[in-house]
């Protein structure tokens, strides 16, 4: 059945009479019943006049909800106009109440929107519960005014001046509220977009072209019709401003907008009547009179006296004294009255040279505007006349009458754009453009790109939630994303909008869209049979969405299918169902996926998702687990990690036992080994508290084998070595495996702070338990990973090479994606034997591996190593493509790959002195140097330190240099890291050999001799070409 209740975002209005409690004192009952009565009468019509909904009276307040029953795009600014219409009209009702009662009062107004329960029948007594009712009577007496709640203010902020107000304590608001006192209304065009941001117009040349042809064919005495028709926020206006802002010299511009909540007669021709007569609506009536008096006669000529008292009518104003015409009293006779005198207008306008007369949003149209333009059609025949509309394709409009008149009469003078949805590449170049930026981290990119769906307007709305929610943030000249991005709530303004379209549906129809935005984005027929059970015929409700364009037909065979136009359409339907019916919903829907021969591939995680919903915990963690582990052995890091994150969210909704305690720590291990596993802060902190939770469960249920891999986590996260020798030790008593999983991260923290032979040898045990074991996959990342990284370090380069290559054989054999990603990491071995070429070729060769699985670290650490390799060969243009891929998904991840950020801004450092850009080198060697010290890659610090004492030398800072050289060779000496050690003496014997031959060529004949030793044939070369440049010369 059909609920009586959704949920619904709604603006809701509460006003208060100051000063009537005084009042009711003071004055009789039945004066004081007269004055209330004239009140209220007179706050329900304004309400009305903007399509709100009384809910209630109480005492001398009254409550009003705008978007019960339906919604409109635009509630809050229906309510705040409505808000500034009551307060006008107390302050007109105050001369009658003076007169009549002695008295003056004040309206003191709250607005706030924001999610409620409302009912569906009008009719019925609360038609809204929830927060947003209390917030905005709670607001009403905060100031004097009208004060808004910030929700508001979000939605209505480009139409008024406001005052935040000091952060207001309220009763049943557990935290201060953020509100907005109102102290003017701005009139003229409001513009779209976000204030600090632009973009030129993308994806539209086709249609500018078209569009500055007509203007220039009116330019030379044309008449011209145009349409641009478009759904909203696919850049209509955009268009016609373009149009507007480049036209050609003589054309005289002449612009009016339809609204939805007015629909009154002639609502744009006297917008754009009050611009030829230069009418403000502040002036004196007098002057009001004398400005259309003098404009007028120029215009009309000899029809003055025949076309005065029509227009002053239409205007709001009173005919001049004398004039012999006065207005007519039956309708059509006035309308003919209007027709002569806009026709005479606009002659006269369009014979002193072109003229451009503009509506805007022209399906919110009444019809005198309609006839109106209609009739004016026929003067683009005879006069340099352009009528632009613009218009969303509602076919029930009268937008649609006024396109078959122009198409039946004058379809030579028409041109009609269509605006459709812009392709991905453009969307892209939207997003690029406004935040001016050339790449920005693929998750946010894609979430934009994916929930915007090539409209402009939800581009920019998206990227203005991820600015005000903190997800995105200025840093300079540039935008970064301190965190992860999983979604993107829809926007209020995109929420109004899509959800006016949907109350818009008949009620089965509307049903029928709910429910299929349960199933999903894609919607099965035979699911959307199994869920739906209200009022009318499926089918005929199927074809009321296709024709309404929220649906589209996806595939007939196998079965009947169809999609969501729009993912937010889909969420938006989705969210608009109570909880308890959504839970329903969701268990009937998973009970049928259940008894479906669903494809292997997702059935797990479609199951886990809609069993989470309707919040059978049991069933969906059953499924998230399946989901998780499924996605784990594909590769697909991020799904898995996000599964194994949702595994421990349903866990934490379930009753604690001892068998849900070791799964708890079986999925936390998991979880715990996928590389990049905390997105950001909240989740550094989570997965701190759930090891040590997990470390508590683990000692109370005595279970030895899942306390030591809890406590190698627990000491792999805080670099605590006795916490992982104490691991290590207990670990003997366990099996093979729990053996090899404490030898690998007491290896692996060792091999981090530079002990790399004691490193080597739990690595080396490890790997050799895995091999005995059959777990060849695992054994061969390790080869790939600390084998052959700390061997490469250690300057044990062809054992690292023997790594690598007995890594590749497996990954061949395997065919395994996460071992063929790997290959890259030979860089660093290649890159420490100084065979750039060699380094280059296999990171380009595999980093395409790296990006398409996710492997973050090598991704990272092997763009830096070959953009440095790419530098020795003098191709920056490599260096260069390497990093630009590289750094905003290393940034987009935050503290999780502060080891690959290093490598990184190393890389551009060097990049930077090669461009001879020193404060670049300067800024990027800094960071290198300054995440480095906060990391415990011991390494790394060293390697920072020499390519911030090079940025130094360059930027003519010796004692810096001389200090940050002096600080890496300390470092690398104390880890005794020979590559790293070599290119740190090297660096430093140019630099001191400057002020100090002799000191300097003996800090590179060091450096020599650690190359040769190691056979770093590259660095040799090097190392004995600068011993040849700073000999004394004979």
């Amino acid at each position: 059945m059909v609920s009586a209740e959704e949920r619904k975002l709604v603006t809701v209005l509460f006003a208060d009479l100051a000063g009537s409690t005084e009042l009711a004192v003071t004055r009789e009952p039945e004066q004081f019943r007269a004055l209330l009565s004239a009140f209220f009468d007179e706050m329900a019509a304004q309400i009305r006049a903007f399509g709100g909904t009384v809910e209630k009276y109480a005492g001398d307040a009254v409550m009003a909800v705008f978007g019960v029953p339906q919604v409109h795009e635009d509630d809050a600014e229906r309510a705040v106009r409505a808000a500034v219409a009551m307060r006008e009209s107390v302050g007109q009702l105050n001369s009658m109440f003076e007169q009549e009662y002695g008295a003056r009062l004040d309206l003191r107004i709250g607005i706030a929107s924001g999610e409620a329960v409302a009912v569906t029948e009008p009719a019925r007594e609360f038609m809204v519960t929830g927060e947003v009712a209390n917030l905005a009577a709670r607001l009403q007496s905060a100031a004097a005014g009208i004060v808004v709640s910030d929700e508001t203010y979000r939605l209505v902020r480009s139409l008024v001046e406001s005052e935040p107000l000091p952060s207001l304590s309220l009763k049943g608001f557990p935290v201060p509220v953020t509100a907005h006192l109102l102290t003017s209304w701005l009139s003229g065009p409001v513009p779209r977009g976000i204030t600090g941001l632009s973009s030129p117009v993308v994806g539209r040349d086709r249609e500018l072209a078209a569009l500055q042809r007509c203007g220039e064919e009116l330019a030379r005495g044309r008449g011209q019709i145009v349409s641009i028709i478009g759904e909203a926020g696919i850049g209509k206006s955009r268009l016609k401003n373009e149009l507007r802002d480049h036209r050609p010299e003589p054309v005289r511009w002449l612009e009016g907008r339809c609204q939805a909540f007015t629909m009154a007669s002639y609502g744009p021709i006297i917008q754009i009547l009050r611009t030829v007569f230069q009418l403000s609506g502040t002036e004196a009536p007098q002057v009001a009179k004398a400005k259309l008096r003098v404009s007028l006669r120029a215009l009309a000529g000899g029809n003055y006296d025949r076309v005065h008292a029509a227009v002053a009518h239409l205007l709001g104003m009173e005919a001049e004294p004398g004039v012999a015409s006065s207005v007519a009293t039956d309708p059509r006779a006035l309308q003919s009255q209007l027709a002569l005198a806009l026709r005479s207008i606009v002659e006269a306008l369009s014979a002193r040279g072109p003229v451009a007369l503009t509506v805007e949003d022209l399906h919110w149209a009444d019809p005198a505007t309609i006839e109106s333009l209609s009739l004016l059609s026929e003067l683009t025949d005879v006069r340099p006349l352009m009528i632009l509309v613009t218009s969303r394709p509602d076919h029930d409009g009268g937008s649609w009458d006024f396109r078959f008149h122009v198409q039946r009469h004058y379809p030579h003078r028409m041109t009609e754009l269509t605006l459709p949805p812009l392709v991905p590449q453009d969307s892209q170049r939207l997003v690029e453009n406004l935040l001016h930026l050339a790449e920005i981290p693929e998750a946010i990119r894609g979430r934009i790109l994916d929930q915007s769906e090539g409209n402009p307007f939800f581009v920019e709305e998206l990227i203005r939630t991820l600015i005000e929610e903190g997800a995105l943030r200025r840093d300079g000249e540039r935008w970064v994303a301190p965190g992860e991005v999983s979604r993107i709530a829809i926007p209020p303004t995109l929420r109004g909008l899509i959800a006016a379209r949907i109350d818009r549906l008949p009620a089965a129809a509307k049903a029928v869209l709910q429910r299929a935005a349960v199933i999903g984005r894609f919607v099965s027929y035979r699911a959307l049979q199994a869920l739906y059970d209200g009022p009318g015929d499926l089918d005929r409700s199927i074809a009321q969405l296709l024709r309404a364009d929220l649906l589209r037909e996806w595939s007939h065979v196998p079965e009947r299918q169809y999609v969501f136009k729009h993912a937010l359409t889909q969420e938006a339907a989705a969210s608009s169902i109570l909880l308890d019916e959504r839970h329903v919903l969701n268990r009937r829907l998973a009970l049928f996926f259940e008894q479906e021969a669903t494809p292997a591939a997702g059935r797990a995680a479609l199951l886990a998702h809609h069993w989470r919903l309707a919040e059978d915990w049991d069933k969906a963690l059953t499924y998230t687990l399946e989901a998780a582990e499924r996605a784990r052995t594909l590769y697909a890091r991020p799904e898995a990690i996000a599964h194994y994150w949702q595994a421990l969210d349903v866990l934490d909704r379930l009753p604690s036992t001892p068998h849900r305690e070791r799964v708890h720590i079986d999925t936390l291990v998991a979880l715990a080994s996928q590389p990049g596993w905390r997105r950001n802060a909240d989740e550094q902190e989570a997965g701190l508290q759930h090891l040590e939770r997990a470390l508590t469960a683990a000692a109370r249920l005595e279970d030895d084998a899942r306390l030591v891999k809890v406590e190698t986590l627990l000491g792999w996260d805080r670099q605590d070595e006795e916490a992982l020798r104490r691991a290590h030790d207990r670990a003997k008593t366990s099996d093979e495996s729990v053996q090899a999983f404490a030898n690998l991260y007491y290896g692996g923290y060792l091999g981090q702070v530079g002990r790399y032979e004691s490193s080597l040898l739990h690595i080396d045990l490890a790997i050799e338990v895995l091999g005995t074991r059959g777990e060849t996959s695992v054994q061969g990342y390790e080869m790939a990973s600390g084998g052959r990284c700390y061997s490469a370090r250690a300057g044990r380069l062809a054992e690292a090479l023997d790594y690598a290559a007995r890594a590749r054989e497996l990954g061949d054999r395997l065919d395994d994606p996460r071992l063929r990603a790997w290959r890259a990491a030979e860089a660093e071995p290649y890159m420490y034997k100084g065979l750039w070429e060699d380094a280059v070729r296999v990171a380009e060769e595999n980093l395409p591996h790296c990006w398409e699985i996710r492997e973050w670290g090598p991704a990272f650490w092997v763009s830096g190593w070959a953009a440095i390799a790419a530098l020795k060969l003098g191709r920056h243009d490599v260096a260069r493509r390497l990093l630009e891929r590289a750094l905003p998904e290393c940034e987009a991840l935050g503290a999780s790959q502060v080891w690959g950020m290093v490598w990184l801004q190393m890389a551009l450092a060097q990049l930077s002195l090669a461009l001879d850009d020193k404060p670049a080198a300067l800024a990027a060697a800094r960071r290198a140097a300054e995440l480095a010290e906060k990391s415990h890659f011991r390494l790394e610090q060293g390697a920072a330190f020499r390519v911030l004492g090079q940025s130094y030398e360059a930027s003519d800072e010796p004692s810096a240099a001389d200090a940050a050289f002096r600080r890496s060779l300390d470092v690398l000496d104390a880890i005794q890291s020979r590559p790293e050690l070599g290119q740190t003496l090297l660096a430093y014997g140019r630099f001191r050999g400057r002020t100090d031959r002799v000191a300097g060529q003996a800090l590179i004949e060091r450096a020599l001799e650690l190359f040769k030793a190691m056979d770093a044939s590259g660095w040799s070369a090097e190392a004995r070409q600068a011993l040849a440049t700073s000999a004394p010369s004979l």
